[in-house]
């Protein structure tokens, strides 16, 4: 299972661990998700969502646990 990430900023955003970000990404195309994604320090991806409210990316989150999980 994967750490949750938290959700901030105006374009809701998450920052996404590297080992991790793979999942993420497949998991947000599976589902026709418009996001955006790069590369953030050395370790991290920074994801935006800029077509969702914050809730909707806390649901699309909720969503991946329970797939995860």
């Amino acid at each position: 299972m994967i750490d949750r990430p938290l959700v901030f900023g105006n374009v809701p955003s998450i920052m996404v661990y590297r080992d991790h970000v793979s999942r993420f990404l497949e998991f947000f195309k599976n589902r026709s998700v418009y996001f955006e994604a790069r590369s953030f320090q050395q370790n991290f991806h920074l994801v935006q969502f800029p077509s969702m409210s914050g809730d909707d990316v806390e649901d699309l989150l909720d969503q991946l646990s329970r797939v995860e999980g």
